[in-house]
């Protein structure tokens, strides 16, 4: 991790434990720690609140990573993959509902996967009327 000089706050660099050492290649001089990211991502729903769907025509998530950063998202509705917007910016997923590809009318799930780079992962799952 590099420290920042002004705040403190970690930015994680990557690099691998071999041998008993933590090698990694850095491009900047600074102040750096070493730190093991144990925690997974956190999942909070925009859009579901006590199984009810509060927006009609897509569903989103806030996710966030406190130290590796957000590497895979898996969503799937039904069973089924289905793709989900990521802005890194606002840490936010969306799915659009396409009425061609979607089934109206009926009860869903929805299950999302979110892992970081060091491969912790939270599981969200959730069922809404639609």
């Amino acid at each position: 991790m590099n420290v920042d000089a002004d705040n403190g706050a970690p930015a994680a660099v990557g690099g691998e434990y071999r041998n008993g050492w933590v090698e990694t290649e850095v491009r900047t001089l600074g102040t750096y720690a070493v730190m093991v990211d144990t925690i997974a991502p956190s999942i909070t729903p925009l859009s579901i609140e006590n199984n009810v769907l509060t927006e009609s025509s897509r569903i989103r998530f806030t996710i966030r990573d406190n130290l590796s950063g957000i590497d895979k998202i898996v969503g799937l509705l039904d069973g089924k993959w289905a793709l989900f917007d990521y802005d890194s910016k606002t840490s936010r997923i969306t799915h659009v509902f396409d009425k061609d590809r979607f089934d109206f009318g009926k009860r869903h799930t929805i299950q999302l996967k979110v892992s970081d780079y060091r491969n912790n992962e939270s599981i969200y799952e959730a069922s809404f009327w639609k």
